[in-house]
């Protein structure tokens, strides 16, 4: 099967995502509608909205999604998108680029400490 790049993000290179794999949303405290959900294309919805998604920044959010409103650091985050290597200023470049989209369907990136971030609901909405 051709995965997509961003899929192959959402595997990782080397290793499967951890914990969350085969809990569901209820699990995590979240109604199945308050969780975003990504697309083959990159199109991202939240709450009956959508945006369509570069496919950088949809491998991004893809990760994030996958860890819906729980910390991933910035280490994660570089090598399941970026596994070739990055800098952190690239991934930082791109979660500000990222954040604007996501603004449009009411979620934000928060930086919950200087390297984690979370992709949560935009308090506003």
């Amino acid at each position: 099967m051709n995965q997509t790049v961003w899929q192959r993000a959402l595997v990782g290179a080397d290793r499967p995502f951890g914990p969350r794999v085969g809990m569901s949303a209820e699990h995590h405290g979240h109604h199945p509608v308050d969780v975003p959900t990504i697309g083959p294309r990159g199109q991202l919805t939240f709450r009956g909205r959508t945006v369509f998604l570069s496919e950088r920044n949809a491998m991004l959010a893809g990760v994030l999604v996958y860890f819906f409103d729980a910390e991933v650091s910035d280490t994660e985050l570089l090598d399941r998108v970026w596994p070739e290597g990055a800098t952190r200023w690239t991934l930082l470049h791109h979660l500000h680029k990222l954040e604007r989209c996501l603004a449009r369907v009411d979620l934000s990136i928060e930086e919950t400490t200087r390297r984690t971030h979370a992709l949560r609901p935009s308090e506003a909405a």
